[in-house]
């Protein structure tokens, strides 16, 4: 969110360059914060900002919506985003290269794109991917490469080169992620692989976590509350054990053991399978809910809606909401970042606090390697405050 602040102060700046009236103004005002609310959530759950930005408008562009307020100002955010510069009409005057300019790549676009489909790889996802593969093959094209068969490594670190003149460096990553996965589906391997810059630069903000009183009215919540059995299963989870929303939402029975005392699943986010303990707190949340609450249903899903015909949950964003009720209810961050994602950072910061290896966290958290969990170290304020300013309080004239 705090990127996405940043970017909309840059354009509420660019607007008072171009002498617009008043009522302009507040119009694009009103854009922001209707902006603003629609990236809030896919946001929250993890999606780069370049990737909402960019699903959002060609939401738009598929709807015909291109002459309202927003596109314009999805348009410019894009713009800023890869070329770090702001100005008017950015995605019309370059529709290219989000278009195959050779119907030849169209087979194996498509095919690659329902490849990834198949691994249940997010819109988002999908559509980033699909914005730079679709500009890569266009600079096959546009150097006379008309086989996919004839990809070289020369080639793919020249599309680089172009990329680095009009993205900014953190979006690299983005492109690297998709280059990589299209080309490891082409089958290729060794030195073309190993012409994908690595180590790209990434976003890396300060994780938030909660006060020692918002975490005791919390737990205190979960084990002596007055909410629904259900909210409290679904807010220890994620609490206790920092297990992603959409993973919640996908939970099945035959997922916990109750002898064994373990919860084991697939990640729809990895496709790896995870072991993680039952910790008696959940086990007795998940218990009475099930008791007590749930009704009589032939689904396997652990959660099911309390409105009947009581189905599976429509899409984490519905364990989302449970959480911010409960934070809303407790008064707990209030107008600061709240929801699942605040509480798995919070469950993975407890650990780190508590001097658990990052490599244990890693794998609680469901990350493929370290390196998405070295964010985490981030909330070590008073750590990291020597580290900052001991050169200039030791001995330093002020």
């Amino acid at each position: 969110m705090e990127q996405l602040s940043a970017v909309l102060k840059v354009l509420q700046e660019y607007d008072q360059t171009r002498y617009l009236s008043k009522a302009t103004l507040r119009l694009y005002e009103l854009s922001y914060l209707r902006v603003e609310k629609e990236l809030k959530h896919p946001l929250e759950e993890g999606i780069e900002l370049i990737e909402a930005v960019r699903h959002q408008a060609n939401e738009l562009i598929e709807q015909g919506k291109t002459s309202i307020i927003a596109y314009p100002t999805y348009s410019r955010m894009l713009c800023y985003l890869e070329t770090g510069t702001v100005y008017d009409k950015y995605l019309i005057h370059n529709t290219t290269k989000t278009v195959l300019n050779q119907d030849s790549y169209s087979l194996v676009l498509y095919q690659f794109l329902t490849y990834l489909q198949s691994e249940g790889k997010s819109s988002f996802t999908i559509e980033s991917y699909r914005n730079v593969v679709t500009q890569f093959l266009n600079h096959l094209n546009a150097n006379g490469i008309l086989d996919i068969a004839e990809i070289r490594g020369f080639l793919v670190v020249s599309f680089f080169e172009v990329l680095r003149g009009i993205w900014v460096s953190t979006n690299i990553r983005i492109a690297a992620s998709a280059m990589r996965k299209f080309l490891g589906y082409l089958g290729y391997e060794g030195a073309i692989l190993q012409a994908i810059p690595t180590n790209c630069p990434r976003h890396t903000p300060i994780i938030p976590m909660l006060e020692a009183e918002e975490n005791a009215a919390l737990a205190h919540y979960i084990c002596h509350g007055d909410g629904f059995w259900r909210t409290k299963a679904i807010l220890s989870l994620v609490y206790y054990l920092g297990i992603r929303a959409v993973d919640i939402t996908n939970l099945k029975l035959e997922n916990i053991d109750w002898v064994k005392e373990t919860l084991s699943f697939v990640q729809s986010k990895t496709r790896n399978l995870l072991v993680l303990p039952l910790l008696p707190v959940i086990g007795n949340c998940i218990q009475r809910y099930l008791l007590e609450e749930r009704l009589e249903s032939n689904l396997r899903y652990v959660f099911l809606s309390l409105l009947p015909p009581h189905q599976k949950f429509s899409g984490h964003s519905v364990i989302y909401a449970i959480i911010r009720n409960v934070f809303a209810e407790l008064s707990i961050r209030t107008s600061k970042q709240k929801g699942s994602r605040m509480s798995r950072h919070h469950a993975a910061s407890k650990q780190l606090q508590n001097w658990v290896p990052l490599g244990t966290i890693s794998n609680m958290l469901g990350h493929k390697n370290m390196d998405p969990t070295t964010i985490y170290a981030t909330v070590e304020y008073e750590k990291l405050k020597p580290c900052c300013l001991e050169p200039y309080y030791k001995g330093a004239a002020l």
